[in-house]
């Protein structure tokens, strides 16, 4: 084979333009074999070169110099100069390669080392725009890891304490440490710009409202914060940050509160598959990456108008499904059906993936809207949670062991342990949110031994009204969120006991009350539990929502997410205890039945208030939008579940018929109002009912719920309704 043109030298100066502009100068051979004057950047930019000072030093090369080229002489005749340096070295060796391959090389060297940690620029490390970008990361951060457990391996010897102590000062310090990983974001390259700033929204927001450390009862061992996307006022709101890493958060193993995003710890606990005895293939990790963004997408199209959007989400025209849907859709509407098929096909060939990635996937799509019942094809609710939970339990061993074996001295166990924890607890919430409203029954173990503090309510007395002056009250204002955030871990223990009773009454022997011995102590303890936190919390949260016009968008958001779900609660607690309470022997006395009953219509009134209260509030169209959200979306359409939103409304507006069709004559507190005024409540519920079809997961979910009261109440239903026509 011929040999190819002499490859360009590297000089051993650059010239001032090119060094200013960091790009790499070389100078091409004359026919004689002397160098040129010009270097190939400046003769091709036609600017002057400063290379004939250079040129008096290229020939300078020291004794080290020499011998460090002499093994690499002989690769090329041309290459007969080199720096110290090492990129230097690589420069040398490819040198010899042919021209092209050069340039992309060269274009690779040349990074800009000074911007990396520029504030707005986005690590390569951390990058996102491709999916074998992210599984990548594992192998360029590998050297770092090997340190550590190098280090690890000889804990015994006191001498290595104090040289692991000594390098906790440096761990987490560089750019590539994977402790970055942690507080990452989804980037804009992942999705459309839109969907980014969607996700973000609503992902931070409910995130820190459920499953901050206040709400986690799995009692992590370290504290941590989740990003929270502060919401603001809603007067004066930014667009939620798309930069993956946050430069204030360098410092991250300093820290004794843990700042992450769930997405962070998702890819935190991937990183370290491989160490912990979890080997994924590269065809592995490439299906959960594809799992994880088509999932993301179907999520976070949901909160776009139904109507044709104008946001510039792109069709995902790629997934052929061969489910028909007859129904005529605008664009967005299109996007959604497509890309929630593709998702459920993309979870369907990654069941088999042990991956973290593919567990937020099936976590995140159990919350997404069911499309409208496509023709030929029956969709069913939660229909991979079970599969998603068992693999969180194989991983949860591994990673406990792993972090066994790092020892107390180490800084990456507890932050796994931390990441751990905050993804068990992600998918403790969705399964006790799909054990209340379906027939679920609860696969991850009882947290029950490690609630953490049991009397943690006792520190919240109810506010009083003299601290609301009508007005805006900042102080007031920054307290409601971890009044909420306090509330929902309440809530969350008493859920507990309302999906374990609901599940033993709805077992093959239910009708064999003396079947369960401690049945009538747990309906008693249950009830209990329910009037304490209406004790604690209840006059708090009522105060909130009567003066929600007040609040900022996040104290808005969540008091209503807090309060809307403790009355769902007590719904399918009544729901479940009415057939023993209808029964031949009830297994409690009237008087405890008397009070649920209390409850339940309390229950009632307050979602009617919700409505009536949010419904009056103007659109926020501009933090809508800023936020890439429906500009009509209300408080009621923030919470990451659309489905158990409209699940609330549904069954207050049940509970309310109920009350008042089957009670006695002037018992219970709905029955001491005028005929009509049962009927407003219905009106008031069945309107925030249909004003959740502004984005298109709310469609979905109201669509479903209003089918389901008409088909069982729709004449007293159409008899409640009313509009505001004036001709």
């Amino acid at each position: 084979m011929p040999p190819s043109t002499a490859p360009t030298r590297r000089q051993y100066s650059s010239c001032d333009a090119c060094r200013r502009s960091k790009r790499r100068c070389c100078l091409p051979p004359e026919n004689d074999g002397d160098p040129h004057s010009v270097c190939t950047n400046c003769k091709r930019i036609g600017s002057p070169c400063t290379f004939d000072f250079a040129k008096s030093h290229s020939r300078v090369l020291t004794r080290r110099s020499r011998r460090r080229l002499t093994p690499r002489a002989n690769l090329s005749g041309k290459c007969d100069e080199s720096t110290s340096t090492l990129a230097n070295g690589v420069d040398a060796v490819h040198d010899s390669q042919p021209v092209a391959d050069q340039d992309i090389l060269t274009s690779w060297l040349n990074i800009d080392l000074d911007h990396c940690l520029d504030e707005n620029s986005t690590s390569f490390l951390h990058s996102t725009e491709f999916p074998d970008i992210l599984a990548d990361n594992a192998t360029l951060a590998r050297h770092h890891d090997g340190i550590a457990t190098s280090l690890l391996t000889h804990r015994s010897d006191s001498v290595q304490h104090l040289v692991l102590y000594n390098t906790r000062l440096n761990i987490g310090s560089s750019p590539s440490s994977p402790l970055h990983l942690l507080n990452s974001k989804l980037s804009a390259t992942i999705l459309d710009q839109c969907l980014a700033r969607i996700h973000d929204t609503i992902v931070t927001g409910c995130a820190s409202r459920f499953i901050g450390y206040e709400c986690n009862l799995y009692k992590p061992r370290h504290c941590y914060r989740l990003e929270d996307g502060d919401c603001g006022s809603p007067q004066d709101q930014k667009p939620v940050q798309l930069d993956p890493i946050s430069k204030e958060n360098v410092s991250i193993t300093q820290d004794a509160n843990y700042r992450m995003t769930i997405l962070g710890a998702i890819r935190f606990l991937d990183h370290f598959s491989d160490l912990y005895g979890n080997r994924l293939t590269v065809p592995a990790r490439r299906k959960s990456d594809a799992v994880l963004k088509a999932v993301l997408r179907a999520f976070s199209l949901q909160w776009l108008s139904p109507i044709n959007s104008t946001t510039g989400v792109q069709l995902t025209n790629n997934h052929n499904s061969a489910v028909s849907r007859d129904t005529p859709r605008d664009s967005s509407m299109d996007a959604f059906y497509d890309s929630w098929f593709q998702a459920r096909s993309l979870i369907n060939s990654a069941l088999s993936v042990p991956s973290f990635r593919v567990i937020y996937a099936i976590l995140m799509f159990d919350g997404i809207s069911i499309p409208a019942k496509a023709s030929g094809e029956t969709l069913v609710a939660h229909e991979f949670l079970d599969a998603g939970l068992q693999k969180l339990n194989c991983l949860t061993g591994l990673v406990e062991q792993y972090c066994m074996n790092l020892g107390p001295h180490s800084i990456y166990g507890p932050v796994m342990e931390t990441s751990l924890s905050v993804v068990r607890w992600c998918g403790h919430v969705r399964d006790i949110g799909a054990a209340l409203t379906a027939d679920h029954v609860c696969k991850l173990s009882d947290v029950s031994g490690n609630d953490k503090g049991q009397m943690t309510s006792s520190r919240y007395e109810p506010m009083s009204p003299s601290r609301f002056h009508r007005s805006f009250n900042q102080d007031f204002d920054d307290s409601v969120p971890g009044l909420c955030r306090a509330a929902a871990a309440e809530a969350f223990r008493v859920w507990k006991h309302i999906v374990s009773i609901k599940g033993s009454l709805s077992s093959p022997i239910k009708n064999d009350i003396g079947s369960f011995p401690n049945l009538s102590a747990d309906i008693t303890s249950m009830i209990t539990a329910v009037g304490k936190f209406k004790d604690v919390f209840g006059s708090s949260l009522d105060l909130c929502i009567g003066n929600i016009g007040y609040l900022s968008m996040r104290s808005r958001l969540s008091s209503v997410s807090i309060l809307m779900f403790w009355n769902l609660g007590v719904f399918v607690l009544m729901e479940s205890l009415k057939p023993t309470m209808t029964g031949l022997s009830p297994p409690c006395s009237h008087s405890i039945f008397s009070r649920l009953q209390t409850f339940t219509e309390e229950a009632a009134l307050s979602v009617t208030r919700i409505a009536e209260r949010v419904l009056s509030l103007p659109f926020e169209e501009m933090f809508n939008l800023q936020n890439g959200i429906s500009a009509e979306a209300s408080a009621l359409s923030y919470h990451i579940t659309p489905t158990l939103v409209a699940a609330t409304f549904q069954k207050a507006i049940e509970n309310i018929l109920c009350l008042q069709l089957c009670s006695p004559r002037g018992v219970g507190t709905l029955s001491l109002h005028a005929d009509s005024t049962w009927k407003q409540h219905i009106d008031a519920i069945l309107k925030a009912l249909v004003s959740l079809d502004a984005t298109i997961g709310g469609l979905q979910a109201s669509s479903l719920a209003i089918q389901t009261l008409m088909r069982n109440h729709g004449d007293i239903i159409s008899d409640c309704w009313s509009c505001d026509f004036e001709t």
